[in-house]
C-alpha cells in the first residue's frame, strides 16, 4: 500500500476547482490535522434555507493584488488550536482538492491569517492513504509555470496601483495628516478612523464598524484594504486594540499587530522581555511613590526617573546630575497611591537621545529636560547612530513584537542602554525626523503588504 502512495514534498501546488483556484502553493503539513486556507472578508449568510459564507483568497505569494472572491456552504464552525496554543474559533467548508493527478472533496477552516507566507496548509486529515511525505524536498510534482499563473489570474487582478491604508488617529491633523501627505507622495491613499467618532457593534456573530466617514472612507462592505496603522495615543490602546482586530479581519495587515500593542501596555512585563531578549538595559528597579518621595540621595545619585501616572498615560522624566533627592517638581508627579518611580542607574556624562523607528530605518533627534522636568525633543540635531547602536535599536522593537516605535536611549562612549520603547507617542510635524519617520512608516507598509 505504503508503495502505491504518490511521494509529496514540503510544498506543493495544487488547485481548488470549485472556489475558482487554479493555483495555490500548500505548505504540508502532517503536524496540523485539518488543512486551512488563509482567507479574508469572511461573511456568513444565507441562501435557500441553508448557511453559507463568503470569503476573499490572496492565492499567489507576496500578491495582495490577485483576488479571488469565493462562496461555499458552511459544513461547520469549530474551535480549532494555531500553532502559537490558541484556540481559535473558525468557519469550516467542504471543498474539492486537486492534487497529483487526483481530486477528492477535504476539509478547509477559513483563517484571516493573511501575513503568511503559504496561502494554504495541508493537514494530515487531507493526505492519509493518499500520499507520503518528504519533509526535506519541496515541489516534487510539477509546478506551474509563470505563463500558466497568468493565464489563470490575469483578469483577476485589481488594477489600482496605490494601497489603500487605514490610519487610527484622534483627527486627521498633527503626525496623521503629516503621513497622509507623505502617503499621497507615494500615490497611496489614507483613511483616518478616529475612534472617538466611531463605535463596534456586534450583532449576529457579526462585528460592524460605525460612524461619520468622509466618502473616500474606503472601509464599506468589500471595500479592499491593504493595512492599518495605529497612532493612537496610550490613553486609547485598548480601543487600537479591538479596531486593529477588527480591520485584520477585512483583510488590513498592520505593523503593529492587536497582541503587540497589548503586550506592550504594561511598563513592567514590557521590561522583562526586553530584559530577557539581551537587550542592554541600564540597572533598573521599581520604587513605590511615597517611598521615592523619601528618597535616600545615595539611592538617586546619577540616575534618570521615570516616573508613571497609574494609567499609564503621562510620563514625566528628570535627570540628576549629582547625588541629590528627588527634584520637587518630579515628585509632585508621583500619586500619592498607587504610583510608581522606573529608577535607571545611568553613568553620567552621555546624552539621551530618541529614535523613531519604522522597520529597519530609524530616525533620530537630541532629547533634553524642559524646565519643567519633563524628557522632550531638543531643537539640536543629534550625532548618527553607528552600526551596533542601530541594530540594539532595532532589536528593541522587534523584542516586544513591534515594527514601528519610539526607542528612548543613552549614549556615552561605552555604546547605548535602551531606557524606553513607546509605540504610542508621535512627533509633532514640521522636523526632518518627523517627515522621514512618516516616509520609513508608509515604505514598512509596502514591504510588507508585497507592494510593487
Amino acid at each position: 500500500m505504503a508503495q502505491e502512495r504518490t511521494l509529496i514534498g514540503g510544498e506543493e501546488w495544487c488547485a481548488l476547482p470549485q472556489l475558482g483556484i487554479d493555483w495555490v502553493k500548500a505548505r504540508v503539513d502532517s503536524g496540523a490535522r485539518t488543512s486551512s486556507l488563509h482567507a479574508w472578508h469572511i461573511r456568513r449568510f444565507t441562501r435557500g434555507g441553508r448557511d453559507w459564507v463568503s470569503f476573499r483568497v490572496h492565492p499567489l505569494q507576496r500578491d495582495r493584488r490577485t483576488v479571488i472572491d469565493c462562496e461555499a456552504p458552511l459544513a461547520d464552525h469549530r474551535g480549532v488550536k494555531s500553532s502559537s496554543g490558541a484556540t481559535e474559533s473558525r468557519y469550516v467548508i467542504r471543498t474539492r482538492l486537486s492534487l497529483a493527478g487526483e481530486s477528492f472533496d477535504i476539509e478547509l477552516t477559513l483563517t484571516g491569517r493573511d501575513a503568511m507566507g503559504y496561502r494554504m496548509l495541508l493537514g494530515r486529515e487531507a493526505m492519509q492513504d493518499r500520499f507520503l511525505v518528504d519533509p526535506a524536498r519541496a515541489q516534487l510534482l510539477p509546478a506551474p509555470s509563470d505563463e500558466d499563473i497568468e493565464a489563470a489570474y490575469a483578469g483577476r487582478r485589481m488594477a489600482v496601483p496605490h494601497l489603500n491604508i487605514v490610519l487610527l488617529a484622534l483627527g486627521s491633523g498633527g503626525f496623521a495628516g503629516l503621513v497622509r501627505e507623505r502617503a499621497a507622495v507615494r500615490g497611496h491613499r489614507c483613511h483616518v478612523v478616529d475612534p472617538t467618532e466611531s463605535r463596534m457593534l456586534y450583532r449576529e456573530g457579526h462585528e460592524f464598524l460605525q460612524g461619520e466617514f468622509p466618502q473616500d472612507a474606503g472601509i464599506e462592505a468589500g471595500a479592499h484594504l491593504d493595512a492599518v496603522v495605529s497612532l493612537l495615543p496610550r490613553a486609547r490602546a485598548e480601543t487600537a486594540t479591538v479596531l486593529l482586530g477588527y480591520f485584520a479581519h477585512l483583510g488590513a495587515l498592520s505593523p503593529n499587530t492587536a497582541r503587540a500593542i497589548h503586550g506592550v501596555l504594561d511598563r513592567s512585563t514590557a521590561w522583562q522581555r526586553l530584559s530577557r531578549s539581551g537587550i542592554p538595559l541600564p540597572v533598573t528597579r521599581w520604587l513605590p511613590g511615597k517611598a521615592a518621595d523619601r528618597g535616600d540621595p545615595d539611592d538617586f545619585a546619577r540616575c534618570s526617573l521615570t516616573i508613571v501616572r497609574p494609567t499609564m498615560a503621562d510620563v514625566a522624566v528628570c535627570l540628576t546630575g549629582e547625588a541629590a533627592k528627588l527634584p520637587r517638581g518630579a515628585s509632585a508627579n508621583v500619586p500619592a497611591s498607587g504610583g510608581a518611580v522606573l529608577v535607571q542607574g545611568l553613568p553620567g556624562g552621555g546624552e539621551l537621545l530618541r529614535c523613531y523607528v519604522a522597520g529597519p530605518r530609524a530616525a533620530t533627534r537630541a532629547l533634553e529636560i524642559n524646565p519643567a522636568g519633563v524628557l522632550a525633543v531638543g531643537r539640536r540635531r543629534a550625532g548618527a547612530l553607528d552600526r551596533e547602536a542601530r541594530r540594539a535599536v532595532r532589536r528593541a522593537v522587534r523584542a516586544l513584537g513591534l515594527n514601528h516605535a519610539v526607542v528612548d536611549v543613552y549614549r556615552d562612549d561605552h555604546g547605548i542602554v535602551i531606557l524606553d520603547v513607546d509605540p504610542f507617542t508621535f512627533p509633532a510635524p514640521g522636523s526632518q525626523a518627523a517627515t522621514r519617520y512618516a516616509d520609513a512608516l508608509i515604505a514598512h507598509v509596502e514591504r510588507m503588504v508585497g507592494h510593487r
